[in-house]
């Protein structure tokens, strides 16, 4: 049994929703979105499971569940996929651990896998394990991916990796990748592989935010890698 909490905080102007299991007491899912302290804003918890924030803005969906992703229609009338929380539940590595949306804004998008504890004088705490930054994709990055799927051989894969001068979109997250970077598709043939993680590249490792972690089969790029090579 889950309840949901939802409120804004003073100071750092954002509206925070919590899934909360009442079995355990930990945390399951935390959204906090930009939200000023002086304009209204009300939630509601829907029967389907999504989580609607009314402000002035407009309105904002959340799928709290596990559920697959699905379209809606924004103001606008244009088609959005809209993503569950709980779809990267897999990202875990216990069970106890939660995942914390922060900082949802489309430029700076961020979850973070989380750690809560009590300390000895009754304090509840949270620690980061890892943080994934999630980027919007552009036009040009879109026809990149869309030319990798088109090549017939491995050759003609590495040659587009090694072409491109910033290589650094094969490290960025996108939500159209099931929230996985190139690293994790490419992970299968060791030479773009070796050119991508070359000390030439060093510059774009951001160690912040970790290059391999566990993908949606349960299995991490590096994984990928041995079994294939």
């Amino acid at each position: 049994m889950n309840i949901v909490v939802s409120y804004k905080s003073i100071g750092i102007n954002t509206f925070n929703v919590f899934v909360i299991n009442l079995e355990d007491k930990l945390i399951k899912y935390w959204h906090e979105g930009y939200q000023l302290w002086e304009s209204p804003v009300k939630g509601f918890l829907l029967n389907s499971n999504d989580f609607l924030i009314l402000s002035k803005d407009g309105i904002n969906v959340i799928a709290l569940g596990e559920k697959d992703g699905r379209v809606i229609k924004d103001q606008e009338g244009f088609d959005r996929y809209i993503h569950s929380l709980g779809s990267i539940n897999y990202i875990k590595i216990e069970k106890t651990n939660h995942l914390l949306f922060a900082c949802q804004f489309y430029n700076d998008r961020q979850v973070c896998l989380q750690h809560q504890y009590v300390t000895q004088d009754g304090q509840t705490n949270f620690d980061d394990i890892f943080k994934i930054k999630v980027h919007e994709i552009t036009l040009r990055e879109l026809l990149l991916l869309q030319s990798i799927y088109a090549c017939k051989t491995q050759s003609e894969i590495e040659m587009l990796v090694r072409a491109q001068p910033d290589p650094k979109i094969f490290f960025k997250v996108f939500l159209e990748l099931n929230f996985q970077n190139m690293v994790a598709y490419l992970a299968f043939d060791s030479r773009s592989i070796k050119a991508l993680l070359g000390k030439e590249n060093e510059q774009f490792f951001d160690q912040k935010y970790p290059l391999f972690y566990k993908n949606k089969d349960g299995l991490s790029s590096i994984d990928v890698a041995l079994l294939n090579n």
